[in-house]
């Protein structure tokens, strides 16, 4: 082509990437908003979630649910430590060491049993997703196999027109005739 240089500098593959690139920037990735659905990105997303999940929020909630329980029943635990009748200050302030000594030690089995019950919560969390995500594969699945067996369906039903192949032949034939194609007698 007159006008081009025979090979590229690398000023010139600068220029081409720079420009790209900043075609991309301003507007987003022509290509793929234009061959991508917006909402096929499912495996990105699940990707996304694998990558970020812990247990954290499995344990802060399974921490709140034990301590929970554990306060609901704090007096249960504290009622045989009330006397009735004249009792001392001393046995009054053992009491209450003893009601805080049951709290600080509910606490620590709350946050042990959390931490076990907590990894566990997190996979069932992620199976639930990676399950939701596989029916989701399967309805695509389906709804291909169901496109595709209508499009055999349509292809089966075409079916040539034995008019148009006899008008074709004649005008072929005419055509051939017409043209000098055919023999001439003398």
């Amino acid at each position: 082509m007159p006008g081009l240089p025979p090979y590229l500098t690398n000023d010139d593959v600068a220029e081409i990437v720079r420009r790209a690139l900043a075609e991309d920037v301003r507007s987003g990735d022509v290509t793929t908003l234009a061959t991508v659905a917006p909402e096929a990105t499912a495996t990105a997303e699940l990707i996304a979630k694998e990558a970020a999940s812990t247990d954290a929020d499995e344990r802060s909630s399974s921490l709140a649910r034990f301590t929970q329980a554990i306060q609901a029943h704090k007096g249960d635990a504290t009622r045989g430590l009330q006397a009735q009748g004249n009792v001392s200050d001393a046995y009054k302030q053992a009491g209450s060491d003893a009601a805080l000594g049951i709290t600080d030690y509910g606490g620590k089995i709350a946050g042990l049993l959390s931490s076990m019950d907590a990894p566990i919560q997190q996979r069932q969390n992620d199976a639930l997703v990676r399950g939701r995500y596989a029916t989701d594969i399967d309805q695509i699945r389906r709804f291909s196999d169901g496109d595709d067996y209508l499009a055999r369906l349509r292809l089966r039903g075409i079916r040539p027109n034995p008019w148009v192949s006899a008008i074709g032949a004649m005008a072929g034939a005419y055509g051939s005739n017409y043209s000098g194609g055919g023999t001439k007698s003398q």
